[in-house]
């Protein structure tokens, strides 16, 4: 056999990880639902969602999706959802741990106005730790859900008490299926840019 017969061995896979980070209500778990349900079953994995009997999320909620190839190179990603709430912070930091990008899920209730920004304050503190800790923080990435609602705070709104930093912002409706996958793209970009 000749050496140039021989195959090329294949090139290592991508591996990447989005993790969707939002106040408790706000979405996440409806926003994973409604992303899988509309992917190709072939480039889809399972979705995991354990929930509480109030149907709020156990631990997190994960689907893994394969993107297709970067230059040559297999890409596949991991969703995640990680709780909002201050007492979880600590499981917040552990699934956040490895993550390419963060999609902070806002909610467009006004009524929800404070808890976004906590758990978004709460959020860019665990992103900082990892700074301090030597690792790349994620980016981080907007989606104004619910935007479906008839008394939803204005876009303008939303940016200037959420999005001073000017950080990709994009908005969404979890229940309409509108609005999923440009954030979700912009949060893959990363990984398609700078592959590991």
């Amino acid at each position: 056999m000749r050496g140039d017969d021989r195959a090329a061995p294949p090139l290592p896979e991508i591996e990447g990880k989005i993790v969707f980070v939002g106040p408790p209500g706000s979405g996440k778990t409806e926003l994973l639902r409604a992303i899988h349900a509309r992917l190709d079953p072939a480039t889809r994995g399972a979705l995991l969602t354990p929930s509480e009997d109030d149907g709020s999320t156990v631990f997190f909620d994960l689907t893994t999706l394969d993107l297709g190839t970067v230059g040559g190179r297999p890409l596949r990603v991991q969703l995640l959802t990680a709780p909002g709430e201050p007492e979880r912070s600590l499981l917040r930091r552990t699934v956040l741990r490895g993550a390419d990008a963060v999609v902070f899920v806002a909610d467009s209730d006004p009524g929800r106005m404070e808890a976004n920004r906590g758990t978004l304050d709460a959020l860019e503190d665990d992103l900082a730790a990892f700074g301090r800790e030597g690792r790349p923080a994620p980016l981080l990435v907007l989606l104004y859900n619910k935007r479906d609602l008839p008394r939803a705070v204005s876009r303008e709104e939303l940016d200037r008490r959420l999005n001073p930093r000017d950080r990709p912002a994009f908005e969404a409706s979890a229940t309409r299926g509108e609005g999923l996958i440009e954030p979700l793209a912009a949060a893959a970009e990363r990984l398609v840019r700078a592959p590991a």
